[in-house]
């Protein structure tokens, strides 16, 4: 019997746990979006955007208080290198006098980005992870979110190097020079 009973109370206490685990992630106060557009053919920047329930707000990757500010993690790759730190728009700053440090932090719809440089000519996926700290009214919990965007790499990033012309329109020759056009990919340097 008090064996039963043990097993009994295991299970319960396994199915409490695994429950109150499904409800965080269903009623997340936060919930993400990624994206990435091409710049240029060596540039693209990637979009992160929190969508934040009424009367929450996300603390900023730049807050000096003493909350968790959001942090943006890349997963390191021969594909693409990360240019400049992550950009934030203007949050909602306010003094907290009882740390006595200001507080930075974001409320309804942000857009973080971050620019990347792209070192190949095929499509590929950025990835890596985030975390942070939602509040709302003196009630925190932990924000985080894994990620993988798809960056696209344009078809015409090969850029094509004419030989220079005379006045005529004639492409000029130097002696052994083929007169085709050259192409190449445009290398990030």
């Amino acid at each position: 019997l008090f064996s039963n009973m043990k097993r009994l109370l295991s299970v319960c206490f396994l199915l409490l746990i695994l429950s109150s685990g499904r409800s965080q992630a269903i009623d997340s106060p936060v919930k993400w979006k990624y994206a990435a557009t091409l710049k240029s053919a060596t540039e693209a920047e990637l979009q992160f955007t929190a969508e934040i329930k009424n009367d929450w707000h996300l603390y900023s990757p730049t807050n000096p208080g003493w909350e968790l500010p959001l942090e943006f993690k890349f997963t390191p790759s021969a594909n693409y290198q990360l240019f400049g730190n992550i950009k934030e728009p203007k949050a909602h700053t306010v003094y907290d006098s009882l740390q006595a440090s200001y507080t930075k932090y974001f409320s309804g719809t942000v857009t973080f980005r971050q620019t990347i440089k792209i070192n190949t000519d095929k499509p590929f996926k950025v990835k890596g992870s985030l975390s942070g700290q939602a509040c709302i009214e003196g009630r925190c919990t932990q924000i985080t979110d894994q990620f993988e965007i798809t960056v696209p790499v344009q078809a015409d990033a090969l850029v094509q190097v004419m030989e220079p012309e005379d006045s005529a329109g004639t492409i000029l020759e130097e002696e052994g020079e083929d007169t085709a056009a050259k192409t190449s990919i445009d290398s990030p340097s």
